[in-house]
C-alpha cells in the first residue's frame, strides 16, 4: 500500500507539472487495466489548467489508484489462494506418509499373524501326527487284549472242561469208596462249620459228634486199619476258586482230631477232596447255603478193601 501511495503522488505532481508547459501525452491505464494515452494541457504549476482540465485529471489519477488496488488485492487473495493450497497439498502429504506408515504397520502385523497361525498350524500337525500315533498304540493295545480275552476264554473253557472231568472222576471214586463203606458198616459222619470258616470249635458240637465216630471205628476195628477219605465243601457263594480252597481246608481240619483219638488205633488217609460249590445248588436262600458248609468222613476197614479207583484225569 505504501508503494501504490508513492505512485499516485507521483502521478499528482507530474499532473500538476505538466500544468504548466506545453500539451504533452503520458501512458496511463484505465479502470479494465488497458493503456490509454492521456493529453496534459499546457500551462503552470500554479493555476495555468483550467477547472474542467483538472477535474478529468483527478478523475484519471483517482481511476487508475483504484484499478492499481483492485489488480493488488486481487495478487494478494491469489497468493492467499497459493499457500492454502500449498498447505492442503503438505497437509496431504502428511496424510499419505501416515496412510502409508499404518499400511506399513498393518502389513507388519499380518506378516506376525501369518507367522503365528503358520506356528499354530505346525503345531496341530504335529498334534494330529501324535494322536495318529497314539490312535495306532491304542488300536495294538485293544487288539492284543481282544486276543488275550480270547485266550482267557479258551483258557477258562479248558479249566471248565477238566474241571467236570475232574469232578465226574472225583464223584465215581467217591461213590466208589461209599459202596464199601455201606457194605462193611463203617458209614461215615457229616460235621459242619460256620459259614467261611475251616476251623472246629474246641468242644463244640461238632468236633465231639466226630470224636463219636472216631472211638466207636476203634472199637470196630478189632486189629484192622481203619481207611479214611475226607471230603470238604462249601456253598456256591463267592469266588469258585475260594470255595474250593476253603472245602480242602475244611476236608484237612478233620484229620487232628481223628489222628488224636486214634493214637493207637492204626489207620491211614487214602484221599483228600475239595469239591467247592460242587453240590451247592446256585440259590439265595442263606439256611439252603448252610447245608453246604461241612466235611464228610467216610471210613471202611483194611487197605486190601479198597475199591479199584479209575484213573484221574
Amino acid at each position: 500500500m505504501a508503494m501504490i501511495r508513492c505512485f499516485v503522488a507521483g502521478l499528482t505532481c507530474l499532473a500538476l507539472a505538466a500544468c504548466g508547459g506545453a500539451v504533452r501525452q503520458i501512458p496511463m491505464k484505465d479502470g479494465a487495466g488497458a493503456e490509454k494515452p492521456m493529453e496534459l494541457p499546457k500551462g503552470t504549476i500554479f493555476g495555468g489548467a483550467s477547472q474542467e482540465q483538472a477535474a478529468a485529471i483527478a478523475q484519471m489519477v483517482a481511476a487508475t489508484n483504484t484499478a492499481t488496488a483492485e489488480r493488488s488485492a486481487a495478487g494478494i487473495a491469489a497468493t492467499a489462494r497459493v499457500e492454502a493450497g500449498v498447505q492442503q497439498v503438505q497437509a496431504d502429504v502428511h496424510d499419505l506418509q501416515a496412510g502409508e506408515k499404518r499400511d506399513e504397520e498393518s502389513l507388519r502385523r499380518l506378516e506376525a499373524e501369518q507367522k503365528r497361525v503358520g506356528a499354530e498350524v505346525g503345531q496341530a500337525a504335529a498334534s494330529l501326527e501324535r494322536v495318529e500315533v497314539a490312535a495306532g498304540k491304542i488300536d495294538a493295545s485293544v487288539k492284543r487284549v481282544a486276543e488275550g480275552q480270547a485266550r482267557v476264554e479258551e483258557t477258562a473253557r479248558e479249566t471248565l472242561d477238566t474241571a467236570k472231568k475232574t469232578w465226574d472222576t472225583t464223584r465215581m471214586i467217591i461213590e466208589a469208596f461209599e459202596k464199601v463203606s455201606r457194605r462193611q458198616g463203617t458209614g461215615e459222619v457229616t460235621v459242619f462249620f460256620a459259614r467261611g470258616s475251616a476251623r472246629l470249635v474246641r468242644g463244640g458240637v461238632q468236633e465231639r459228634r466226630l470224636v463219636e465216630f472216631a472211638d466207636w471205628l476203634g472199637r470196630e476195628s478189632r486189629g484192622r486199619k481203619i481207611m479214611f477219605v475226607a471230603i470238604g465243601s462249601a456253598s456256591a457263594t463267592g469266588p469258585r476258586e475260594l470255595n474250593v480252597k476253603l472245602a480242602k481246608k475244611r476236608s484237612e481240619a478233620l484229620l487232628g482230631v481223628v489222628d488224636q483219638y486214634l493214637v493207637n488205633v492204626p489207620h491211614e488217609y487214602v484221599k483228600m477232596y475239595g469239591t467247592g460249590d460242587a453240590y451247592s445248588p446256585k440259590v439265595d436262600s442263606a439256611q439252603e447255603h448252610e447245608r453246604y458248609q461241612h466235611a464228610r468222613l467216610i471210613a471202611f476197614f483194611e487197605k486190601g478193601q479198597e475199591p479199584a479207583l479209575p484213573a484221574e484225569p
